[in-house]
């Protein structure tokens, strides 16, 4: 809502619903013909002489003396005047009271008027009565019209017309002009006489001309509506005209009426401006209010005219308000509510909307619920702020036609209804106030319609059906901003339609045009980043805020990179207000947020149910899901089964499938409900429809054994093989045990093995004790893990396409398997004893089904490459498949691996078959013409970086060549007799190393060599990264080189060497003494990282890429690591420490350890899950899978 001014029924929409109603800002005066009398009589009239009291004249020509009372009587009527004048009531009374008993009209009729307002005495309607009688029987005029008004009245007495127009008549004759006006008004009303228009009309022209302005004021309303003349509004001006010379308050009005419409005169914005002042200030509530409205728009007659000025319009809405102006109070409220004119002051706006709305002003009703609703008070108050709804709602429903601030309040309850908001939620409840409201096209309930059917409530979930309406809610040219909003959300997420980011941010930006909070929040999700929290810090400070964006302050204030939130964003509640002002999501969140505390105090679980409760409440359906359980387990609250079938029905009505799957089971075991085998057949049939896994479960089982329906093996097999493909171990296990027993198949032990080895990886016992095998190898390829076992079975889990899935080749792995490979993270290939390969995950089924015919026996061997793959077979052929680039593709050069081939070699980029004779053929990203006719013969070993490459022959020769569209690297550069005869080659991160004879070691690359040993070094070991080498001599002597640090002696033992292991950044070295030495660089600087690690009694060392891990000589085992290459923690074995004895051997994964004990249990740290689990995954439970059974 725009807060310069109260917009009607501005809507905002889209997750929150708020409007504060007023007044129409229109400028233009419209004044009702009203009723004479209301508008002429505000006071008694007061005496002045002896003969009775002052008309609406000032100048009295009456005697001061009175005809009928003796001297005495006068003189005290005369002292009682000053005495009142001086404000000494008191002694104004007792004057008069002896006046009166002697018999003075005028000081009867004064003494009347003192008890008639309570002055100087208790009011008293009967005293007033009496001493107006007096006077009237003596003929006082004064006295008579003041009869006349008891009567007309009712004060203290029935109201009598006859009665008053018989006073009034008598004090008329006597020329009181105020009597004559109202003889007038009693002959146009037809009160107390037949109607008599003529008549009023002759009576108003005998006031007018004894000075009555009222009788002018009327003459000028009967010209201006034609009451007995004929209408002329220029003779009306006239009349007005001449009111207003005795200042007359409602003519002034008129008079600005006239010129700001131009009627009767010019039109003149100045004039009528001017004219309203004039009416304001002589107190007329009207003119206080459209003076108010004017200083508030800077509008008269809808034109602009002069500037806004609240504090003006603030001042003459206090003016009108204090006088009893509905309008004024409410449009006053408005400026409170926004700041308009001064401070914000929702006390105030509050005492003023109450004030109304227990008057019955139906606006102020709507806006005094909206209050409440939004907390505005203190925090919100649901219970009142219905009320208030229900209240204008009975006033509403009388009304025919429909106003629009009705249908607003129609609209209103729907919401509440639609977000349980002080009662249960409905659906049906919403959308008929919704339907009531739309019926005389209220743009905000077109809205409201939409959004039920974009997020299904108590309809089908239809996005063209929401469309359709919030297409009707911005026709014309007060589009509302919530249909606004929705049709921007719907074109950003593409529902109902294509996705369209340049269509959404323009619907976005109308409705915040239009100051429409939640489109704020819209706008800051589509934007994202740093800026998403200044689109939700407006958001919240309107006062008509967004729930969601106080949700979405929490969310992002609550991360650590919290986006520029301020430190009293950061500590502020924001989830707990959401919470408080009725957000179900934000409820949802406070459940979830104490669910995750309760993993530290289960105390919190409770306080958790109560949130997941609460939003259940209020219409939060994933709420029910976590209720529902939570009243089955007892957790947080005492279990109640009957209550959690309750929920879960709930939601299975909503569609959840967990939930149609509850409650089959609760039929299916009479557990909280009535057991019913049909009715758990037809939640479990829904939600299986739906692709509940254990719902396929359910109904497998239901037809093996005959529950409900007729036994039906082929349809119980049908089921678990349904879910036994979606990694379902309950179905794989039955699915297994069908095979075993023959029930609908025949028997398959192989098909059964597979089942219950599928079912036994995730955690069945009982298929864990039918298949357990001693683990024997463990490969990890980064995404996924297999295990070989001792009885050649496989079994594998991690990321489903990247191998962690082998349900495609399960019956292959159940025996048989002697080797796992892998060239990259996308699968495995399996070489069996039978000489067979089996391949499985991404691409790798793929490309090894173009030659899996060649694959069906005879390999001996599996090579792999970057990607890419070789199977040696007996007869010496090479089969390749995988990535054609890096040497799956070897048909270039097919005719010389068709036998002979003892040995492949690989690269990244190439991959090489070495033959019997020393030949070297070589394919993958490499031009067969760059290759030397020296690879004919003699080559014995091949190294690579990657852009070259170098192939040492038995003479001690060596031969290069390069990747494509790179050029050869030779090392010409190298003085000659340098290189000597080499007997070792290597390759590293940035360059190519030979070992010769003499023990040096020579370093080079295209532009550079270095000759880090000149002599004596047995054994060159290289790290992964960065450029180090681990070099060594006969008698155990171990260096440490890096290609910008220059090389240094290892500090250790003096003793042969056993092992070295490297990993991405250093080594490990293992002495025949056992004692080890360890060190890392630094990956920029070369530096030395911590230090030296010593150890003593070791046996052996493992490593992955990040860490190490040691085997002592008495069967323990620890790990150790650079905290920032371990990222995944494998080298901190603290957590497992007292489990690692007995150790008999330590198997390295890609981000973790394995120790295999002497009675084949199995110990792991680090991280052996690829992710967490999910739909891509095949999640493993190994403290079962790969222990002995329990």
């Amino acid at each position: 809502m725009n807060d310069s001014l109260f917009k009607m029924y501005n809507s905002s929409i889209f997750q929150h619903m708020s409007v504060f109603l007023t007044i129409s800002t229109s400028s233009t005066i419209k004044m009702k013909n009203t009723t004479i009398a209301l508008l002429i009589i505000s006071s008694f009239i007061a005496g002045c002489g002896g003969g009775g009291g002052g008309g609406e004249s000032t100048n009295n020509s009456d005697s001061t003396e009175s005809k009928t009372a003796s001297p005495t009587a006068q003189a005290l009527f005369s002292y009682a005047l000053k005495s009142y004048d001086n404000g000494d009531y008191a002694q104004a009374l007792s004057q008069y009271q002896q006046a009166a008993d002697l018999g003075h009209s005028g000081a009867q009729n004064n003494l009347g008027l003192m008890y008639m307002n309570g002055e100087g005495v208790a009011q008293s309607y009967s005293s007033a009565k009496q001493w107006f009688t007096a006077s009237a029987e003596q003929g006082d005029r004064y006295g008579q019209l003041n009869m006349g008004k008891v009567y007309y009245h009712g004060l203290g007495v029935s109201i009598d017309y006859s009665l008053a127009h018989q006073y009034f008549v008598a004090s008329a004759e006597q020329d009181h002009a105020t009597a004559q006006n109202y003889v007038g008004v009693l002959y146009e009303e037809g009160n107390g006489v037949t109607k008599d228009d003529d008549n009023a009309i002759s009576w108003y022209r005998r006031a007018a001309g004894n000075g009555s302005s009222n009788a002018k004021y009327n003459l000028g309303r009967a010209y201006q509506y034609g009451i007995s003349v004929v209408a002329d509004d220029s003779k009306a001006y006239e009349w007005y005209e001449k009111a207003s010379t005795d200042k007359h308050k409602l003519a002034y009005y008129k008079l600005a009426q006239f010129n700001i419409n131009g009627s009767g005169v010019s039109q003149s914005l100045s004039n009528g401006h001017y004219y309203l002042i004039k009416s304001a200030e002589q107190g007329y509530s009207e003119a206080q209010f459209e003076l108010g409205k004017y200083y508030q728009t800077g509008k008269l007659n809808n034109q602009d005219y002069g500037v806004v000025e609240y504090a003006l319009a603030r001042q003459w809405y206090s003016k009108a308000a204090k006088q009893g102006s509905s309008e004024a109070k409410n449009q006053l409220a408005g400026m409170y509510i926004y700041g308009q004119g001064g401070s914000k002051d929702y006390p105030s706006a509050h005492s003023l909307l109450l004030e109304n709305a227990q008057k019955g002003n139906i606006i102020s009703q709507l806006n005094l619920a909206e209050f409440y609703k939004l907390g505005h008070v203190a925090s919100p108050n649901f219970s009142l702020a219905l009320h208030w709804y229900r209240e204008a709602e009975k006033q509403c429903d009388l009304k025919n036609p429909l106003p629009e601030y009705c249908a607003e309040v129609y609209v209103s309850l729907g919401d509440m209804y639609e977000k349980g908001l002080g009662l249960e939620y409905s659906y049906a409840d919403a959308k008929s106030y919704y339907d009531k409201a739309s019926a005389i096209g209220y743009f905000r309930a077109y809205t409201k319609l939409g959004e039920l059917y974009l997020n299904g409530y108590g309809v089908g979930k239809n996005y063209v059906t929401a469309k359709s309406w919030f297409d009707k809610a911005v026709i014309g040219d007060k589009p509302d901003p919530g249909a606004q909003n929705n049709l921007g959300h719907l074109y950003e997420h593409g529902l109902g339609m294509s996705v369209d980011v340049n269509a959404a941010e323009q619907w976005y930006q109308k409705a915040i045009d239009q100051k429409f909070a939640p489109a704020f929040t819209n706008m800051g999700e589509l934007k994202g980043g740093v800026s998403a929290v200044l689109w939700y810090r407006q958001a919240i400070n309107f006062y008509e805020y967004d729930l969601r964006a106080l949700v979405k302050m929490g969310e992002i204030c609550g991360l650590s990179n919290n986006f520029g939130c301020t430190y009293d964003e950061k500590k502020r509640n924001w989830f707990q207000q959401a919470a408080e002002a009725g957000d179900r999501d934000a409820m949802y969140h406070l459940g979830l947020k104490f669910e995750g505390l309760a993993r530290l105090d289960s105390k919190n679980y409770a306080q958790a149910a109560v949130w997941f409760e609460q939003a259940v409440l209020k219409g939060h359906s994933n709420a029910l899901l976590k209720i529902a359980a939570m009243y089955e387990k007892g957790i947080g609250v005492e279990v109640n089964t009957a209550k959690s079938a309750q929920y879960y029905q709930k939601a299975a009505e909503l569609g959840f499938k967990e939930a149609q799957y509850k409650v089959g089971q609760f039929y299916l075991t009479g557990s909280g409900v009535n057991q019913n085998y049909d009715k758990a057949y037809e939640w479990f049939e829904k939600s299986e429809a739906q692709g509940y896994i254990a719902s396929s479960v359910e109904l497998g089982k239901l037809y093996e054994s005959g529950i409900g329906v007729t036994r039906n093996y082929t349809k119980a097999i049908s089921y678990y093989q349904s879910a036994a493909l979606k990694a379902d171990k309950n179905a794989q296990y039955r699915l297994g045990s069908m095979y075993m027993n023959g029930l609908g198949v025949s028997v398959d032990p192989v098909a059964a093995k597979a089942w219950f080895m599928q079912a036994a990886t995730k955690g069945h016992k009982q298929a864990h004790v039918l298949t357990y095998s001693p683990v024997v190898e463990i490969v990890d390829n980064g995404s996924a893990t297999a295990v070989l076992r001792q009885d050649g079975s496989v079994i594998t889990w991690g990321e489903r396409l990247k191998g962690g899935d082998s349900i495609a080749v399960r019956n292959k792995l159940t025996s048989g398997v002697l080797s796992i490979s892998y060239s990259d993270h996308k699968g495995f290939v399996a070489l069996k004893q039978d000489g067979s390969v089996v391949a499985w995950g991404e691409e790798y089924d793929a490309k090894y089904a173009t030659v899996a015919s060649q694959l069906s026996s005879g390999v001996s061997k599996i090579f792999t490459g970057d990607s890419s793959f070789a199977a040696l077979k007996d007869n010496g052929s090479v089969i390749t498949w995988g990535y054609s680039v890096t040497g799956g593709d070897s048909s270039q050069v097919a005719s010389k691996l068709s036998s002979g081939v003892v040995k492949i070699l690989s690269g990244d980029w190439f991959m090489a078959a070495l033959k019997a004779d020393g030949e070297l053929i070589v394919w993958g990203d490499v031009e067969q013409s760059d290759l030397s006719v020296d690879f004919h013969t003699g080559v014995k070993s091949v190294a690579s970086t990657a852009s070259f490459a170098v192939a040492l022959k038995e003479d001690g020769s060596i031969v290069t060549w390069p990747r494509k569209r790179t050029s050869d690297s030779y090392p010409h550069h190298i003085p000659a007799n340098t290189l000597g005869k080499v007997k070792a080659v290597y390759g590293s991160h940035q360059g190519l190393l030979a070992l010769n004879e003499d023990g040096r070691l020579i370093w080079w690359n295209r532009t550079q060599y270095a000759t880090p040993f000149e002599s004596g070094i047995e054994n060159v070991y290289v790290s992964q990264f960065p450029s180090c080498i681990a070099a060594t001599k006969s008698d155990g002597t171990t260096y440490d080189w890096c290609l910008y640090s220059g090389a240094r002696e290892v500090p250790q033992s003096v003793s042969p060497i056993k092992q070295v292991v490297s990993n991405n950044r250093g080594f490990a070295v293992i002495k025949q003494d056992g004692t080890m030495t360890s060190w890392e660089r630094d990956s920029s600087t070369y530096a030395l990282r911590d230090g030296y690690l010593t150890r003593s009694g070791v046996s052996s060392v493992v490593s992955n890429y990040g860490s190490f891990a040691a085997l002592t000589n008495d069967g323990s085992a620890f790990s150790w690591a650079d905290t920032i290459s371990d990222s995944w923690q494998s080298g901190d074995s603290s957590k497992v420490q007292a489990q690692l004895h007995d150790v008999k051997k330590l198997i390295a994964g890609n981000r973790a350890f394995y120790a295999i004990k002497t009675d084949n249990s199995v110990v792991y740290w680090g991280s052996i899950e690829t992710n967490s689990a999910s739909q891509t995954n095949v999640v493993a439970n190994h403290s079962v899978v790969l222990n002995p059974p329990s």
